[in-house]
């Protein structure tokens, strides 16, 4: 295709892509531990810098995964280094933006996740630096409006039993997701992603079910949530099930879950 004939181009004809590993790494050692180091790259614009070469370390798939490890460790408990991300261009002489761009990292980083040939290894290190993203709410904000959750529903629907780890993933991303408004408010909204994940809490695999129980729990927490709890008999179902013969996690959720409805809601405790 022609994307694979321009990065062996690339890889061809430019002698510094084979070195881009060596600060990649170097790079990433900097950062490895040292908060202050992160936000000093932060204010020196490291996303964008990263931004810039994207297209060359899609070259190899060993340059990518350097790449994204850069930017998980930039971005490891760091909101400061993590909202730099959609601050991004790919514009040459143009420095980090002041204010949120609309082709940012973020959003290549959520185009190359609805890619569905990915190896395993780029997939499980793009998930774990978008829920680093979920840190700062202009990234989440992105993450709300491009679809990308559409994408997971589909996908999950087309293939009903995707592989476990990729099930699993894809689940711990959302689980952190809906920590915060954002994904909340997102979730319940996309397609048939809710009553996907009830199902998979109630019959899923057995890795699978306690993670989309919590990403309910976290969605019950949202008053705005509360309508459509009530009016979908399956989940009540499922949650009074898991109240009285799921695990011990379980049965906490499930319990956390019962609470948010029922506080101060007099129709809740009825149903």
């Amino acid at each position: 295709c022609r994307s694979a004939e321009t990065t062996d181009k690339l890889k061809k004809n430019n002698p510094l892509v084979n070195e881009m590993s060596s600060y990649l790494n170097l790079l990433t050692s900097f950062l490895y531990g040292s908060n202050s180091v992160r936000l000093a790259a932060a204010q020196l614009g490291l996303a964008d810098l990263v931004h810039k070469v994207w297209l060359w370390c899609q070259v190899d798939p060993q340059y990518l995964l350097m790449a994204l490890d850069l930017l998980i460790t930039f971005t490891a408990n760091c909101p400061e280094a993590t909202q730099t991300l959609v601050l991004t261009s790919t514009l040459s002489g143009v420095g980090q933006r002041k204010a949120p761009t609309s082709h940012s990292l973020v959003h290549a980083l959520i185009s190359l996740l609805a890619r569905e040939r990915q190896p395993p290894s780029v997939r499980a290190r793009a998930l774990t630096l978008l829920s680093h993203c979920c840190q700062a709410h202009e990234c989440r904000a992105v993450i709300a409006k491009n679809g990308l959750l559409a994408y997971w529903s589909d996908l999950w629907a087309d293939r009903r039993q995707p592989q476990e780890e990729t099930e699993v993933l894809w689940l711990r991303f959302i689980l952190t997701f809906t920590s915060s408004v954002e994904g909340q408010t997102s979730v319940p909204k996309t397609g048939e992603l809710f009553s996907q994940l009830v199902q998979c809490a109630e019959s899923g695999r057995s890795s699978s079910r306690p993670l989309a129980l919590a990403i309910i729990r976290n969605l019950a927490s949202l008053p705005a949530n509360r309508p459509r709890f009530l009016t979908t008999k399956p989940v009540l179902t499922m949650v009074g099930e898991k109240l009285l013969t799921g695990s011990p996690e379980e049965k906490r959720d499930a319990a956390l879950i019962i609470w948010a409805l029922a506080a101060n809601h007099q129709k809740a405790k009825v149903a």
